[in-house]
C-alpha cells in the first residue's frame, strides 16, 4: 500500500473545509472493495470508479455536516491533504488543469502559509516522493 500523510502523523488541518468533496474525482483503488461504496467510472481513468457524486456534483457522501462515511472512506480521503497538491502542483497548472479542482489547490496554499516549520518540512520531503 502506499505510505501516507497518516503514516507520518502529520494532521490534514480542515477544520469543517468540505472543498475537496465538491466537483472533484475521488479515485478508488485496486487495493480497496469499492462495493462498499456507491461508485461511478472515473472520467479520467479508464476501468477505473470513484466515488460517486450527487445532481450538484458534490460526492455522493457529503451530508449536511460533512463527510457520512468518515470511518470508511476512501484511502484517497484519508490520505488527501490540500497542502500537498499545492507544493506538488504549481499555480498555472492547477489552473490549467482539468484534473485537479483549482479550489482545493487555493485552500492548500492558504494552509500553507499557516502551517508550522516542522510540519511544513515534513510535507516538502513527502511532496518529493
Amino acid at each position: 500500500m502506499m505510505k501516507s500523510i497518516k503514516d507520518r502523523k502529520i494532521v490534514t488541518p480542515c477544520n469543517g473545509c468540505t472543498l475537496c468533496c465538491k466537483n472533484d474525482a475521488v479515485r478508488i483503488y485496486d487495493f480497496e472493495d469499492a462495493s462498499q461504496w456507491k461508485t461511478e467510472p472515473h472520467f479520467l481513468y479508464p476501468n477505473e470508479r470513484m466515488l460517486a457524486h450527487k445532481s450538484n456534483h458534490d460526492c455522493y457522501y457529503l451530508g449536511e455536516n460533512g463527510c457520512t462515511i468518515q470511518e470508511t472512506k476512501p484511502y484517497m480521503c484519508k490520505t488527501g491533504d490540500c497542502r500537498l497538491l499545492t507544493l506538488k502542483v504549481s499555480f498555472d497548472e492547477a489552473k490549467e488543469s482539468k484534473r485537479i479542482n483549482f479550489y482545493v489547490w487555493k485552500k492548500g496554499q492558504q494552509l500553507l502559509k499557516k502551517t508550522d516549520k516542522k510540519t511544513l518540512k515534513q510535507l516538502k520531503k513527502i511532496a518529493k516522493g
